[in-house]
């Protein structure tokens, strides 16, 4: 049984405001051979197939395009990240083909998708990122309590709804058990560039959560760094397979290979990645002008960002840097001797509507801003930003 994980795709995605068709053409190109090549049993994708409720349309017929050439080979798996709205990528549901399975609603996770294989029968449990407040109604108790608001909870309750079809799972034989889910799990290390973290709209969820699951693989979709999660479940972030950020200038993108081995009622998961195409490479460089304008190491077809270390801002250096480096997307300055580290702290507080909101509040009242103040901002922002993926 051979899984192909994949995710973050975020289709229709900028980076300092370059558009990322090319980037994402190649990759799905390259995803499309690697099933072939592969011979897999099924593609799954696990959230933000879009970067936003609302996708250009040319990311949507590029999707369109990249299902029917993937189905066309193999089951493709999909599931409504946070940045997707899940109504509208729900309008598939029902419109699929029978390769082609969409879990867009919380409770679609409980019907899984099974998938008989030479090896056994590779049963994939999809979860989509669960809004907290929706998910809370979703999984009420008997008697209407409600889970507590946190992902943790709703996550919780979600995986024991999916206990028993997963028990199910398992009496029918040899096979493989899949979990896909959505969520910032405890031990991954973010990026810049998931800006729902950064605003707080995301919270941890410890990855002990999913061991009473009984998976033999967790496919975890949310975070843009490929990693593995330390976890009694071998459990595993795929990243982004672009890079969305200068952050993510040294990481390597990639997609997972999961080959499992059926001994029994349990399936042993190998994990492996294959490199992603990358067109532009990022290059992230610092020093002053001379230094930078004597670099001879960067590639043409490199997107750059640079930080120039002047004591004073030399004129004509976006010029002179433009002409050096074609591709050139953001020019900084950071005198030698500022702490780096409190500038980024800054811009990235400019970037939080929250922490604006509460600097204004502060400005506005003349007063330090409280606890309940902050909590009703939270909540009213998560409302609006789950009335967005909704819409």
């Amino acid at each position: 049984m051979k899984l192909l994980h994949t995710a973050d795709w975020h289709l229709g995605r900028t980076l300092h405001q370059v558009d990322l068709t090319e980037d994402h053409a190649a990759y799905l190109d390259h995803l499309v051979d690697l099933a072939a090549d592969e011979q897999v049993d099924a593609v799954l994708v696990s959230g933000d197939i879009y970067d936003r409720a609302y996708p250009p349309v040319a990311s949507v017929a590029q999707l369109n395009d990249a299902l029917a050439r993937l189905t066309d080979l193999t089951h493709v798996v999909l599931t409504a990240g946070n940045h997707d709205s899940a109504q509208r990528l729900g309008f598939l549901e029902g419109l699929t083909s029978d390769r082609l399975h969409l879990r867009t609603r919380p409770r679609s996770a409980a019907i899984p998708v099974s998938i008989p294989t030479s090896g056994g029968t590779l049963h994939i449990f999809a979860l989509p990122f669960l809004d907290v407040d929706a998910a809370r109604r979703e999984f009420a108790r008997p008697g209407g309590e409600l889970p507590a608001r946190s992902h943790e909870a709703v996550m919780a309750a979600a995986l024991t709804e999916l206990a028993p079809a997963i028990a199910r799972a398992r009496a029918t034989g040899e096979g493989a058990v899949v979990i896909a889910a959505h969520a910032f799990v405890s031990g991954g290390e973010p990026s810049e560039s998931e800006r729902d973290i950064q605003v707080g709209g995301v919270d941890r969820i410890p990855a002990g959560v999913f061991d009473a699951a009984d998976a033999d693989y967790v496919a975890l979709g949310h975070l843009h760094r490929p990693q593995n999660i330390s976890a009694a479940t071998p459990m595993r972030y795929s990243g982004s397979p672009i890079a969305f950020s200068f952050g993510e200038a040294r990481d390597t993108k990639s997609s997972t290979i999961v080959e499992f081995s059926a001994a029994g009622a349990r399936a042993d998961a190998t994990v492996r990645t294959v490199a992603a195409p990358v067109l532009h490479p990022l290059a992230d460089l610092r020093g002053t002008l001379a230094e930078l304008l004597a670099m001879s190491d960067v590639p043409a077809h490199a997107r750059v960002k640079t930080v120039l270390t002047d004591a004073v801002r030399p004129p004509g250096a976006y010029q002179a840097l433009k002409d050096k480096f074609p591709l050139l997307l953001a020019v900084g300055h950071e005198p030698q001797g500022t702490a780096r580290e409190s500038v980024t702290v800054s811009a990235r507080e400019l970037a939080d509507p929250l922490a604006v909101v509460d600097t204004f509040l502060a400005y506005v009242t003349q007063a330090e801003v409280t606890d309940a103040q902050r909590a009703i901002v939270r909540d009213s922002y998560e409302a609006l930003l789950a009335e967005e993926r909704e819409s």
